[in-house]
């Protein structure tokens, strides 16, 4: 089990980042939330098993329909057990 902080830095966001991101969390079993920073910036914590943990961070790593990001960061975090992944 790991947990990660993500901060994706972007041009700009579509309004719908946060439900993209919201709806693949669910769709691959990650735990955790997805908040915007400003109107350029994502900060998500994800939790779950390494390699899905890997893969999610590496969908938002890439250029999609919501996400075009020129910056993610990535830091490791202690579990913390969530339960669900909510939007704030």
């Amino acid at each position: 089990m790991k947990c990660v902080q993500i901060v994706v830095k972007t041009t700009d966001l579509d309004t719908s980042d946060r439900f993209a991101v919201m709806k693949h969390a669910y769709q691959v079993g990650i735990k955790g939330f997805v908040r915007r920073i400003d109107m350029a910036s994502l900060v998500v914590e994800a939790e779950g098993p390494d390699e899905t943990v890997a893969k999610f961070v590496e969908f938002l790593s890439k250029d999609s329909l919501f996400i075009k990001p020129l910056e993610v960061e990535v830091t490791d975090l202690p579990v913390k057990d969530y339960s669900s992944f909510e939007m704030l």
